[in-house]
């Protein structure tokens, strides 16, 4: 499986547990399962080839996102002048948790690429305005705008 494909689906297990408040690592491994995959995954062939190592990148992702939820709502209200938190849509709050985690907590994934990602998946899944709030939040908060 590609890394976007993983990211796909990590994507849909945390704005699942938005719903919810499930336990994150008890979503992922019911998702993580062939049936589960089915749910989520747009290409279940590229699901099937869910290695070890996508596997922990999706539990991993989704735990941290999880974990940090508040911290990062802190940021995008401070960086969404204006415009609280509990007005933007799930999905983009999920979208914004994601390329959060990956900038902060995954060592392997650049900046840039965790940007352009969440962009990608703003335009597959959210409104036609939400791409470029997208990138503003995540823009800013990589060069530094967030004090805090």
């Amino acid at each position: 499986m590609s890394r976007t494909a993983a990211r796909e689906v990590a994507l849909t297990i945390i704005y699942e547990i938005s719903f919810n408040a499930a336990d994150p690592a008890d979503v992922a491994v019911l998702r993580l399962t062939d049936d589960g995959l089915a749910g989520v995954a747009a290409d279940l062939k590229a699901a099937r080839s869910l290695t070890d190592a996508d596997k922990m990148y999706i539990t991993d992702t989704v735990n941290r996102a999880v974990l940090h939820a508040a911290d990062y709502d802190d940021i995008i209200d401070e960086l969404a002048k204006d415009w609280p938190t509990e007005r933007i849509a799930r999905i983009t709050r999920a979208i914004l948790h994601l390329a959060l985690t990956e900038i902060n907590h995954i060592e392997d994934v650049p900046h840039g690429t965790a940007i352009d990602q969440a962009v990608e998946l703003a335009k597959r899944y959210d409104s036609d305005k939400a791409p470029a709030f997208v990138n503003g939040i995540l823009g800013a908060y990589v060069r530094g705008g967030f004090r805090g």
